[in-house]
């Protein structure tokens, strides 16, 4: 067998196996694109990028009442995202932290990220889960009022960074 190639379209997973004589294969290369380049080896799982910046508009636009962000402990569903999508810690301590060094007036805001509002939920089965996981997570029967809010605060938070990032091209 001289050159056997094998694609799986849906993952942009590629093996070339090249064998001569009795050998069953004498190199397997995996290959995979990321906006048009070609890279071997193992892929590793990207953090979306966006700025500070943009972080910190999307925040100030979700704050306040009759916003996704209407209270201290609706900040818990930000910092999960934050720390699963765009590389925050996963620490709530940390991540609150981070948040507040953000280029963000936070005294403008009505609703501020502190720490001791969302402390009590760190234990949570589903605060724990991957974010990634969260549209086919079923919430433990208690944890089920907090999940969705966190769930609408995140999804909200999301959709407003990728139009923050949309916004920014435009402007470039």
């Amino acid at each position: 067998m001289k050159n056997k190639g094998m694609k799986d379209t849906g993952s942009g997973f590629h093996v070339h196996v090249y064998s001569s004589g009795n050998n069953i294969a004498e190199s397997i290369t995996q290959t995979y694109t990321i906006n048009g380049n070609v890279y071997f080896g193992s892929r590793q799982a990207e953090k979306p990028k966006a700025t500070k910046e943009q972080i910190a508009h999307a925040l100030a636009a979700l704050n306040g009442r009759g916003n996704v962000i209407d209270s201290q402990r609706a900040w818990l569903g930000a910092c999960l995202l934050l720390g699963w999508k765009y590389g925050f810690s996963r620490n709530l301590s940390d991540c609150c932290k981070q948040i507040d060094q953000l280029p963000l007036d936070m005294g403008k805001l009505e609703f501020q990220c502190k720490y001791e509002s969302i402390r009590m939920y760190a234990s949570w089965k589903f605060v724990k889960e991957n974010y990634a996981n969260w549209p086919t997570l079923v919430p433990r029967e208690d944890e089920r009022p907090l999940f969705e809010k966190c769930l609408s605060v995140a999804m909200a938070l999301d959709q407003e960074i990728e139009n923050q990032k949309m916004k920014d091209a435009e402007n470039n």
